[in-house]
């Protein structure tokens, strides 16, 4: 059933169509669209990126045989082994720690830059022309590896440090007996290489999936949509004064009202429970009420929110065959180290499913599909879906008070806690009512907001779609231009090694006249060209480092924040499905069957039989019974108008709009500053090359 084909949304939505609550594919928050046009439910293997082709530019040599893992078959990157080049359980650690220094989180799983691979490599004290034979063997024109070529890499670069030739056939033959490279990884984890092209603000390698990109203002270390990874190096200059805060809002009832409450209540957030791992016995019962008035109670909400990082577990649990993927789930602390849990991905649906049953009125994002053999760029894509899904369950005002969110981010051992712990699927709307002020509140033309909120989300979801699919493009490209870059600047090293001895070096001076010693004649003219070239490459390598750093700030966290818009607007076309479907009540049923009632109880008096005191009796208990239960049904109804009321402007009215103010006033402002930066590389290099000689 997962890898069923589905038809892209073709200009519109069909809000009739029969989604399953139960499965978390059918409402996923996944679009074609933001996998390159190609399925995630597809049997087709997932999307990478190939840059384009120019006229100019060479078609590509083919890819050497694939490097294998340890059991020889497919590797987790897709690749299909056809030499059994690497043994990756025989690697030393160093191959993990070199994985870890330029992928943290990912553990390569969505591959790596070949910009940072080349970092890597140069730690190791080899030659230019050395490292540019061995990332020509393991990449061609790509600006990404995957993790089993960077692996192979640093295999080629311990062959050449023994004085082995580094070669496909001589990797292959020390398969079982891998060399180990000799690496200065703190040269890339500390400070990294000198350049002025620093991010502009530290990035983060797991973005809030909320889309949110925090207020400029924040210290890295508590926003987790900005931290410092070991790989990039630390900023070179001061960022650009804040612009002054907004004013903050005041709850009101209906933010499209130009009236403004006196003294709104402003609740206090819950505390997170303490790591003991002792849980309320009110699991058990109905789900939380959440905060009241939503995001709009809390002041500056968007700084006050909770992060949760989602990272891939390097080590797969399971036996032999029946092995799966685990994802490190860790709640970032300010300055504090709160450890973390492990979560299969099917106790993410299982929290998705209780979820959806304990508040089908609720806008809960979709999980990320699933895939039978998923490739390392499927799992990098899906570890960041599930850490957006987890991040807006944990903003969500009345979710995030739901104790089984806290159950599913502390718990240790959570198979063992669901055998032992009951818990309620009660409907949140069920056996509730509204008080007056309550039903005051909701306005009277909520169904027309609703149906206008209806018909603009095809065009939203449409747009969102193609403006993800379209910036990560941009980004991609950024990345490629990184990857020529770093080429360009080791093809110029390389030229300067070659060119080091000249044969105008080799002639005697006086070898003509016969007088004098052997002193060798300078070429002043070769080593102010080289000395020139030198210029050059080390700035295309600033360019080279700044592109990579910039284009993956761009993937890590403005497409994320791009992802969570468009996540949004597709979580709330789901909610209006479950609206239709599971708002239906038989009210109207119910009436008909009292009026029939009361017709009998008329008729039944009317005849005045023997003992037709005790028959009116009866009737009369069973309308008075169908009268409860109308009752019911119709405070149901008005639960259910009140949550829906408190979705649309409590949740997405300030979020839809705050989050993308937000990412679009950083990106301007990171953008502003890369662009300075790229600049003054250039007016460096241009003074720099004021002196290049012409003439010896």
């Amino acid at each position: 059933m997962f890898n069923a084909p589905r038809t892209r949304p073709q200009g519109s939505f069909a809000f009739n169509s029969q989604t399953s609550s139960s499965t978390p594919n059918l409402t996923s928050s996944y679009d074609p669209l933001a996998f390159n046009d190609q399925d995630p439910w597809s049997t087709a293997p997932s999307p990478s990126y190939t840059p384009p082709t120019y006229a100019s530019t060479p078609a590509p040599a083919p890819p050497p045989p694939a490097a294998t893992s340890g059991s020889g078959g497919p590797s987790s990157n897709g690749n299909s082994g056809t030499g059994g080049i690497i043994d990756e359980d025989r690697l030393s650690s160093i191959y993990q720690l070199a994985l870890e220094a330029v992928d943290p989180y990912g553990r390569g799983e969505g591959g790596i830059s070949l910009t940072a691979a080349g970092r890597v490599l140069r730690s190791s004290g080899l030659g230019s022309s050395e490292i540019e034979r061995i990332i020509n063997i393991v990449s061609s024109n790509k600006p990404r590896i995957t993790r089993l070529e960077f692996h192979l890499a640093l295999l080629l670069v311990g062959l050449s440090q023994e004085g082995e030739e580094p070669s496909i056939d001589r990797a292959i033959s020390r398969k079982h007996n891998p060399p180990v490279p000799s690496l200065n990884l703190d040269s890339i984890t500390s400070t990294g290489p000198s350049s002025s092209l620093s991010t502009s603000a530290p990035i983060n390698a797991d973005p809030a999936p909320s889309s949110h990109v925090s207020d400029h203002t924040s210290s890295p270390s508590t926003n987790s949509s900005h931290y410092v990874p070991p790989t990039f190096p630390p900023p070179t200059r001061t960022s650009p004064p804040p612009p002054p805060p907004a004013p903050a809002r005041r709850l009101s009832a209906d933010p499209w009202s130009t009236t403004v409450p006196t003294s709104p209540p402003i609740p206090t957030l819950a505390p997170l429970p303490s790591h003991s791992h002792s849980y309320p016995s009110s699991l058990v019962a109905a789900p939380s009420t959440g905060l009241k008035g939503g995001l709009l109670a809390i002041d500056k909400w968007w700084e006050k929110e909770m992060r949760i990082r989602v990272t891939l577990v390097p080590e797969r649990e399971g036996r032999f065959l029946n092995k799966w993927t685990v994802y490190g789930v860790e709640v970032v602390r300010p300055g504090e180290e709160t450890g973390g849990v492990h979560r299969r991905y099917s106790e993410f649906t299982w929290l998705w499913e209780t979820l959806l049953k304990r508040y089908p009125f609720r806008c809960i994002v979709g999980l990320p599909p699933k895939r039978l053999g998923a490739d390392g760029s499927f799992l990098e894509q899906r570890r960041r879906g599930l850490s957006r899904f987890l991040n807006f369950v944990v903003n969500h005002p009345t979710l995030k008070a739901d104790h089984l969110v806290q159950v599913f981010l502390h718990e240790p051992n959570l198979e063992a806690w669901r055998k032992s712990t009951p818990i309620s699927l009660e409907e949140e709307s069920k056996g509730k009512g509204l008080s007056e002020r309550e039903e005051m509140e909701v306005p009277g033309d909520l169904e027309d907001k609703l149906a206008i909120a209806r018909r603009l989300l095809t065009p939203k979801v449409h747009s969102w779609s193609n403006i993800v699919t379209i910036f990560e493009r941009h980004s991609r490209r950024l990345e490629a231009l990184g990857a020529d870059s770093s080429r360009f600047a080791m093809a110029l090293s390389s030229l300067v090694e070659a060119s080091s001895e000249t044969w105008k070096g080799g002639i005697p001076v006086n070898a003509v006249s016969g007088w004098g010693g052997e002193e060798r004649e300078r070429d002043e003219l070769g080593e102010g060209v080289r000395e020139g070239l030198k210029r050059v490459g080390r700035s295309f390598e600033e360019l080279a480092v700044g592109a990579d750093q910039r284009s993956q700030q761009l993937l890590l966290v403005t497409l994320e924040a791009l992802k969570s818009e468009r996540d949004l607007y597709l979580a709330f076309r789901d909610l209006f499905l479950r609206h239709d479907r599971l708002s239906l009540d038989p009210v109207s049923k119910l009436q008909k069957k009292i009026e029939l009632a009361q017709q009998k109880v008329l008729a039944v008096q009317a005849t005045k039989k023997p003992n037709f005191e005790a028959e009116v009796d009866k009737i009369a208990g069973q309308i008075e019974a169908a009268q409860a239960e109308v009752a019911g049904w119709m405070a149901r109804r008005g639960v259910i108008r009140s949550i829906m009321w408190s979705e649309l402007a409590f949740l997405l009215h300030p979020r839809e709009n705050t989050m993308v103010t937000l990412a679009f006033q950083q990106f301007a402002r990171e953008e502003a500053t890369y662009s300075q930066e790229v600049e003054l590389v250039w007016r460096r290099l241009e003074e720099g090359l004021e002196t290049m000689p012409l003439e010896g």
